[in-house]
């Protein structure tokens, strides 16, 4: 166990030690000494890289930081089979997604050669990185979102940043607010890489679609769950927006997640503009960083229509 001052929170004690456990001995001892020499690893670690043959590395409050390991293409292999219990096959669809959930919400991101059968990609080899991605569960704008969900986001919410740029972080720490609300709305995530893991929504109500494909996930909530409030992260394709706009349809009011850097840059995507058409979302929040601080540039409905 993980003394407090070194993560002062349960759920990021236990994601760590999740973490640890998992990572060959090298870098365990060095992730452990730099937790003891930085105040700010607890809450600042957003990433870790193992490389093979090549020197890790850790996103620590927003700055890629070299560490001294070196990890074999041959020691990856086998954490990787650490971090999935042991056996491999009851995860073989998301690693032909090019991805491994693993528990405390710790996703595994994998780098390497696409094995392709049929046409279709079935699996990755040759392994030469793994992206482990740490499930924060502090967000610097989550205040924010949360007074913009009071004030009535009617059709719904998207929240667009530049990839890890705190979306999933700010999202999550959402949901355990509006779902911890009493009484709670009906709440549906769809979740389709596995970042929503109920130990991270302690206290929520929330109903989640763990692996689902968002857009069948959506439709799947829509038709048996009776939500009274989507969430979904990551929108990014044309069969997801239209499963939101079957949504929007029926009523169903969505607060969702794209990448961007900018609105204009969220404007021009050919998945979300068919959405912004359609009046999906009455918000629009965008989390801006500088010098290791988030911030939120809102948009609302009616003041791109030319009003306020």
């Amino acid at each position: 166990m993980l003394p407090e001052i070194f993560c002062p929170d349960r759920e990021t004690r236990q994601a760590f030690s999740i973490l640890l456990s998992v990572l060959p001995d090298a870098v365990r001892r060095e992730l452990l000494r730099l937790g003891a020499a930085r105040r700010d690893f607890a809450a600042g670690l957003g990433e870790l890289r193992l490389r093979a043959g090549r020197r890790a590395s850790v996103l620590l409050s927003g700055k890629n930081l070299l560490l001294s390991s070196t990890v074999p293409e041959s020691e990856l292999s086998r954490t990787l089979l650490r971090a999935a219990g042991g056996v491999l096959y009851p995860y073989r669809d998301t690693l032909a997604a090019g991805y491994l959930p693993m528990k405390g919400g710790i996703r595994i991101g994998i780098c390497g050669q696409a094995r392709i059968d049929g046409g279709r990609q079935v699996g990755v080899g040759d392994i030469g990185a793994l992206i482990f991605r740490m499930p924060g569960d502090r967000s610097d704008v989550a205040d924010l979102l949360y007074e913009e969900y009071r004030r009535g986001v009617g059709r719904g919410m998207l929240i667009y940043s530049p990839p890890a740029g705190g979306k999933t972080t700010a999202l999550r720490a959402l949901a355990r607010r509006i779902g911890s609300e009493s009484p709670p709305p009906r709440l549906v995530i769809v979740d389709e890489r596995e970042e929503f893991s109920p130990e991270l929504l302690c206290g929520s109500s929330a109903d989640i679609l763990r692996g689902y494909p968002k857009a069948e996930g959506i439709a799947l909530a829509v038709r048996t769950l009776s939500p009274e409030l989507l969430m979904a992260d990551e929108i990014g394709t044309a069969d997801e927006a239209d499963a939101l706009l079957c949504a929007l349809g029926v009523g169903v009011p969505l607060i969702a997640t794209a990448h961007a850097s900018s609105f204009e840059e969220l404007s021009s995507s050919e998945a979300i503009r068919p959405l912004m058409m359609a009046g999906a979302f009455r918000v629009y929040a965008g989390i801006l960083q500088k010098d290791g601080r988030r911030s939120l540039a809102v948009r609302r409905l009616s003041a791109i229509g030319g009003g306020r």
